[in-house]
């Protein structure tokens, strides 16, 4: 039997790692980039990594956002980010506990801090989780990195400190001289 070649990714939280953590971000207009995303996309991309976005979605369960504008606007993200490498995937979790919706009202295995999201991405596409990165900007997804068993976990604080970075572009840099 032959054995596929296993890859090696990047996890990236959404909101607060790729674009501005506002909240419940509910339709396009609120999509506001962070400086330097597609520049650490595109350099990453060139050490053929590929790329695995991770998001909490709880504003769907609570109706704070509708399921198909949840759609549009990670279809108009993935469509940008596509632009500087064709590796890309989203999963997203829309469950919480405390939902409104009833069938979106669970304890879900997906939802950060639980390693669902990365796990099933693992698994589906043949991701090596040692040679992996998880970049987050809360304590919930670097504790998905760790149960899931990637070894290389990267909490992004605007208050950064020697343990952290503050951004996309610090934490590409770091990935890039380490290999």
């Amino acid at each position: 039997m032959l054995s596929k070649k296993k890859i090696k990714a990047i996890f990236l939280d959404r909101d607060g790692v790729i674009n501005e953590d506002t909240g419940y971000v509910s339709n396009l207009s609120e999509v506001r980039f962070l400086r330097g995303v597609f520049k650490a996309i595109k350099d990453l991309n060139k050490a053929s990594f590929f790329f695995v976005i991770i998001t909490n979605q709880a504003g769907i369960a609570k109706k704070k956002i509708k399921y198909q504008d949840y759609l549009e606007i990670e279809n108009y993200i993935e469509t940008k980010i596509k632009r500087y490498t064709p590796n890309v995937v989203t999963y997203f979790c829309p469950h919480h506990k405390d939902a409104k919706i009833k069938s979106f009202r669970k304890n879900c295995f997906f939802r950060k801090p639980k390693p669902g999201m990365i796990l099933h991405a693992a698994k589906k596409y043949n991701i090596d989780l040692k040679k992996s990165f998880l970049i987050g900007d809360k304590l919930t997804d670097i504790e998905a990195g760790k149960r899931a068993g990637v070894k290389n976990n990267f909490l992004i604080s605007i208050h950064s400190n020697k343990k952290n970075f503050k951004n996309l572009i610090q934490v590409s840099k770091y990935i890039l001289k380490k290999k």
